[in-house]
This record gives structure tokens, sequence and C-alpha cells, in this order.
């Protein structure tokens, strides 16, 4: 599931390895199943392990969906916040960015359900504390961008077109 900035397990003590397994195995489950119907017995046995060592690592069901969308967001505002130094006009700066999110969408599904709020692969509580958090690093970017690089625009001008 967590397709973005993969771990590189050699350099990761065995606990956070059996983490990320553990992360990985519960964003498939999710996707097949959806969150209401994913379970931790299943999660435990995509990663071959017993439902007490999960239990060990994530409280609940719905402390692994927050740790898969916080891990895909901090990665996310990470790719994010390069953009506006790059060396790349305006216009390629503002398609990058969206280009950098919809890949995002893209290669981690549950992040896009959670965005879009789809009630069989979200859990909505979860999922909007998460992206509450995120909301202002994810659009900092994007402003930086627009007030550099379109210094011209005030308010009036941006309403009047």
């Amino acid at each position: 599931m967590l397709k973005q900035n993969p771990l590189k397990l050699d350099e990761l003590p065995q606990e956070q390895i059996a983490r990320s397994n553990i992360l990985d195995a519960a964003g498939d489950e999710f996707l097949e199943k959806g969150f209401k119907k994913a379970t931790i017995t299943g999660i435990a046995s995509r990663v071959g392990m017993s439902r007490t060592t999960v239990y060990l690592h994530f409280v609940d069901k719905q402390a692994l969906y927050g740790e898969l969308l916080d891990h895909v967001s901090r990665h996310l505002v990470s790719d994010l916040r390069q953009v506006p130094s790059m060396q790349l006009s305006a216009h390629n700066k503002l398609r990058h960015y969206v280009e950098v999110m919809a890949s995002t969408y893209v290669s981690n599904p549950l992040f896009f359900a959670a965005i879009a709020r789809d009630p069989i692969y979200s859990f909505s509580s979860i999922a909007q504390k998460v992206l509450v958090e995120y909301e202002d690093l994810l659009l900092e970017p994007l402003v930086n961008i627009i007030t550099v690089s379109y210094t011209h625009l005030t308010l009036p001008t941006i309403y009047s077109v």
C-alpha cells in the first residue's frame, strides 16, 4: 500500500520492520475489503503474525488507518515543499504540484479515498483528523508558488477574472 518513498528495511531495527510490514498488510486489507470489513485478524494473517503481535504495535484498526494516512501525508508534504524552489517557470511549478498530488492519489488509493470521503474505503473521523492536520502544509507550497510567481495578482484582480 505505501508506494511512495519506500523504506529500506535492511537499515531499520526489527521493531520498525515489523511495524512497516503491518502497515503494508493493513493497506492491502483495507483496499481489498474496505475499512469496515477489514479486520486485525486478516491483517495479522497477511503479515504472518498473531493478532497479539499486531496489537503490540497498534492499539486498534483505527490507529493503523490513521498511521497509513499520516505516513502518506508526511511524504506528500515533503515532496510538495520542494516544488517552489525548483528551477521551473511558474506555470510548470503549478503543473508539477498537480502531478505530485495526482501521482500520490494514484499510488495510494486509500489516501484518495480519505480525501474523497469514500464511505467504504475510508474511516471519516480518523481521515478528517489526519487531513486537517496536514491541510495547511499541503497548501503552503501552492500558495508560495502563486504569491512569489504571480506578484501582480491581488485579490481584486483575481476576483474580477
